[in-house]
């Protein structure tokens, strides 16, 4: 990796994104658009509200937010046309908002008592699909459609919204346990961190527990395409998890009582990214960024930043080949993978 860019005052990570021809970021009311080629700024949109950014949909056109009241419009990078959806108008867009397939849209509109109404919507035919009210909290995650409360998970059909399976993780374990994060999909299974030790392999297709990890690491992960495996790091160990057979290896570079040693490379990210065998991460403390070998086991690559830290709230956001970082004094790292 070599870095290659500075920009200053880009206030977050999630308004930073790429899509087929350019790279771009919004600050306040506008957003900048840049090269995908060479990161070159090419042009300024300006909008009549604050912006924040949301997700890519297709053809170099992305879902912005007006931070003051919620409502979603879609902004078309190349013409710069800005349009805000008839059909769904009145409704909002947040965390709980997502993309499938780069043209259908969910929206959470409005909370109904004890109930949050969703809707999804193709917003190249401006149609409402349908809505759904229901006291789950509905996401679209690796191109699945899930709804989340407390202790169960339910996986929702995306042409009509109904309830394929759900999966109860009282009934299944006989105590309460909570959900901490979705991690996952590989395959056919839907790997969940529960509680703040517990892993569990869900099969995507009807809802059956195909495996559980107990005492176990279970957010600092990223997924390696290459040979199905979870892989993470901490200030102290490397961990993986072979996800369709569920078995779980852990791999310590010194004592516990070390944790907090100022002095090493301390590691707090359940974000960071996997670039072919090397996890980018960077430590909490100092701004240092470093690349873990997870064949060798070591660092084999570290950049430091005099005078800032690196957020662990920040996520690091990899687009082939650039690594981008964010620090704690608004500026925005960007890296180009070695040829």
């Amino acid at each position: 990796m070599k870095k290659i860019k500075e920009i200053h005052d880009v206030k977050s990570i999630y308004s930073v994104g790429v899509c087929d021809s350019y790279f771009y970021h919004a600050i306040e009311d506008q957003i900048l658009i840049y090269s995908i080629k060479n990161l070159n700024l090419l042009k300024t949109i300006s909008t009549s509200f604050q912006l924040f950014l949301i997700e890519n949909l297709v053809d170099d056109i992305i879902l912005v937010q007006d931070s003051t009241n919620g409502r979603a419009h879609t902004l078309n990078l190349k013409n710069d046309k800005i349009n805000m959806p008839v059909e769904v108008k009145d409704y909002k867009v947040g965390h709980d908002s997502g993309v499938y397939e780069g043209k259908k849209i969910l929206y959470k509109s409005r909370d109904i008592y004890s109930k949050s109404e969703y809707v999804f919507y193709d917003f190249e035919q401006d149609r409402i699909i349908w809505n759904n009210k229901t006291a789950v909290s509905i996401k679209i995650f690796d191109s699945y459609l899930f709804g989340i409360s407390t202790n169960e998970i339910q996986k929702f059909s995306f042409d009509k919204g109904q309830i394929l399976w759900k999966f109860d993780f009282e009934d299944q374990f006989r105590k309460q346990v909570c959900i901490q994060i979705l991690l996952t999909v590989y395959k056919t299974v839907l790997v969940i961190g529960l509680q703040d030790d517990i892993l569990i392999g869900v099969n995507i297709e009807d809802g059956s527990l195909l495996w559980k990890i107990e005492e176990c690491n279970n957010s600092n992960y990223a997924l390696d395409e290459s040979d199905g495996k979870l892989k993470g790091i901490t200030s102290i160990g490397y961990f993986e998890v072979d996800i369709v057979n569920g078995v779980y290896n852990r791999t310590l570079f010194m004592d516990f009582e070390k944790v907090h040693d100022p002095t090493i490379f301390d590691s707090q990210r359940d974000n960071f990214v996997l670039v072919g065998d090397h996890i980018i991460t960077t430590d909490w403390r100092k701004g240092q960024i470093g690349a873990f070998n997870t064949k060798t086991l070591v660092f084999d690559w570290m950049h430091e930043e005099t005078g800032v830290s690196f957020p662990a709230g920040q996520p690091l956001k990899y687009f082939d080949p650039y690594l981008f970082v964010m620090d704690n004094k608004n500026v925005l790292h960007i890296f180009k993978k070695d040829e």
